[in-house]
């Protein structure tokens, strides 16, 4: 495999050449992985694009859900492409919201391909094996602002990969993106020449859907629901296997990309995960802004301006966090709402149900009664 990689106008492009490779479960490698050197929190626009598809090939028209990024289809498909972040989550929320496509996360993520990560891509098929690969990925996954974290460790024989919320997210989202998760890691398995990677189990935070039985024909593997973590398991003796696509002077080259990518955006968005962990250990209090900034050390003139910068403001962080704990008190407590509301500092249930509703477009009620089944 040869590689060139160059950097012009603020974007790393890497062309690689991968004459005589299989390519057809790795995406078009051929295409040219770009990344705009810019803080700003954004996603690919691949990863919208490749839901899309699915729902394409269901008969479903994706067009209503590029509308409002004012772009189509197609363009979502370049490689060079990003959006905004909570753009794509909305886009993805609303998809949620009308289809009912069985085992919907799990057919998206097998559809998402290795390159569609962009230079984090690369980096992981270009390093030495799948252990130095994860190595990359999960020290620099946060450059794409994916819905789940993951990690990979060895425990003696096996191979534990995981999978966490990386933020905040109402339910609906974090069921899709842990079977978005699965379905990407059974990509895995075409990235050796030798060897065939069977997963051993997984285990799975959500209840068993109606689906299960898709899970399992794609995973090949005894599946546990309702379990405390999200876990896929195989044989430890893959991490060292080399890659087929594996160029060592590529992947570092990628990494010092992704380094530099990360470095620009860690001074702006940091402070938005530290305000939102700063709102997380006091939910049943109302805190402003001049009260997190004092817990920040910092002043509430500094604190709203790299807020700004980072594309936020407190309020909504503040209703984000919120609402994530509205839902996650629905789901898995059996409060009263009105409890729950008192709970989240809202000394009007009225006000609790309004803000509810304008976020999620359900009651608290209707919300509980969905997620339940």
């Amino acid at each position: 495999m040869c590689s060139t990689i160059t950097f012009r106008d603020g974007w790393v492009s890497i062309a690689v050449d991968i004459s005589g490779q299989q390519t057809d479960n790795l995406g078009q490698l051929g295409l040219v992985a770009k990344h705009p050197m810019s803080p700003t929190l954004s996603v690919p626009s691949r990863y919208l694009f490749r839901l899309l598809e699915v729902l394409t090939r269901h008969r479903i028209s994706a067009v209503k859900y590029v509308q409002n990024l004012g772009l189509t289809v197609d363009e979502l498909s370049e490689s060079k492409r990003r959006i905004n972040y909570d753009s794509y989550l909305a886009a993805v929320t609303e998809v949620l919201s009308d289809t009912e496509i069985p085992a919907f996360g799990l057919k998206v993520g097998r559809n998402v391909k290795v390159v569609d990560h962009g230079v984090l891509g690369y980096a992981f098929i270009s390093s030495a094996n799948l252990l130095k690969g994860f190595e990359i990925f999960s020290l620099y996954q946060k450059i794409q602002g994916p819905i789940v974290n993951v990690s990979l460790r060895r425990d003696r024989s096996d191979a534990i990969y995981t999978a966490e919320k990386s933020r905040p997210i109402d339910t609906r989202l974090y069921k899709f993106g842990i079977a978005s998760w699965l379905g990407e890691a059974t990509n895995i398995r075409s990235l050796f020449d030798a060897g065939k990677l069977e997963f051993k189990l997984a285990r799975v935070a959500f209840p068993e859907p109606a689906s299960a039985d898709e899970y399992r024909d794609l995973l090949r593997c005894d599946i546990r629901f309702g379990e405390p973590v999200n876990e896929l398991i195989f044989p430890a003796e893959f991490l060292d296997l080399r890659f087929s696509l594996a160029e060592e002077s590529v992947a570092e080259m990628c990494a010092q990309q992704c380094e530099e990518i990360l470095r620009e955006m860690t001074s702006e968005h940091d402070v938005v995960d530290d305000v939102r962990r700063a709102l997380l250990h006091q939910p049943g209090e109302i805190q402003n802004l001049d009260m997190v900034a004092r817990q920040l050390n910092v002043s509430a003139r500094t604190l709203r301006r790299r807020l700004q910068a980072a594309d936020t403001s407190f309020r909504e962080i503040q209703a984000e966090v919120r609402m994530s704990l509205a839902a996650e008190y629905l789901l898995h407590t059996h409060l009263p709402i009105a409890e729950a509301a008192h709970l989240l500092g809202y000394s009007d249930v009225t006000a609790f149900h309004r803000s509810f509703k304008k976020h999620y477009d359900v009651t608290p009620a209707q919300y509980r009664q969905q997620t339940a089944h």
